[in-house]
């Protein structure tokens, strides 16, 4: 039996937030130097890393339901 420490994402969502990160370090508010929740929201807003974002939520959000935790993990 593993325990599963919270913050620890499972694998099919690390290669969407590593990409995600790639993403905001690039972005404009990032560069300033905001900090990355807020800068996210105005990301979001201005539609830069929206793509992203979205299939990164989807991935953490079918961690949740268990349909796909029986079927498996979706491949973004």
């Amino acid at each position: 039996y593993q325990r599963r420490v919270h913050g620890v994402m499972g694998k099919s969502c690390k290669e969407i937030a590593q990409s995600l990160v790639e993403c905001m370090k690039k972005s404009e508010c990032v560069k300033r130097g905001g900090e990355v929740k807020p800068c996210m929201k105005e990301a979001y807003a201005e539609g830069e890393c929206k793509e992203l974002m979205n299939a990164y939520f989807a991935c953490r959000r079918s961690g949740l339901d268990m349909r796909s935790r029986i079927k498996g993990p979706r491949v973004y």
